[in-house]
């Protein structure tokens, strides 16, 4: 079942996110033998660090236990590169259409308004909910409006 984290301020949430999906992924790995799908969603002017903080959790994550038990990856809604905020640009591994099933979806914190009207991302958002249950453990606009 997906989780779902909305990151506004990794600096603040990110030991809650690591700790939120880290209890789940140990019962989910020892059932099962298979990688933990870590998706995190990014866009125009989305915060780098809300990003890129998780993306580094538990990319240490894997690096500590000595195993690959987290399958962390970016999805944009299309394969073009991303301008998040301050200019830094980035190319997600994969886009809305393409990426592996999801255990846990992140959505990244940052200026999100045009992500709140778009139609093509709120479907995709819902689609990934409707798979199993989420849990918001942030204040995160992007992530209510999902609900």
């Amino acid at each position: 079942m997906p989780l779902f984290l909305g990151i506004t301020g990794v600096n603040e949430h990110i030991e809650l996110v690591f700790n939120a999906v880290l209890s789940n992924a140990v019962v989910m790995l020892r059932s099962q033998d298979r990688k933990m799908n870590i998706g995190i969603y990014i866009y125009d002017d989305a915060e780098v660090l809300d990003f890129s903080g998780p993306f580094e959790v538990f990319s240490t994550a894997n690096r500590l236990v000595e195993s690959d038990a987290f399958n962390v990856f970016l999805i944009s809604e299309k394969n073009t590169p991303i301008n998040a905020r301050g200019g830094f640009e980035v190319k997600a591994k994969y886009n809305i259409a393409n990426h592996p099933a999801l255990d846990v979806l992140i959505v990244a914190g940052g200026v999100h308004y045009a992500q709140l009207e778009n139609s093509a991302v709120i479907a995709w958002i819902a689609k990934q909910n409707s798979k199993g249950t989420f849990e918001q453990v942030t204040h995160a606009p992007g992530a209510q409006r999902s609900s």
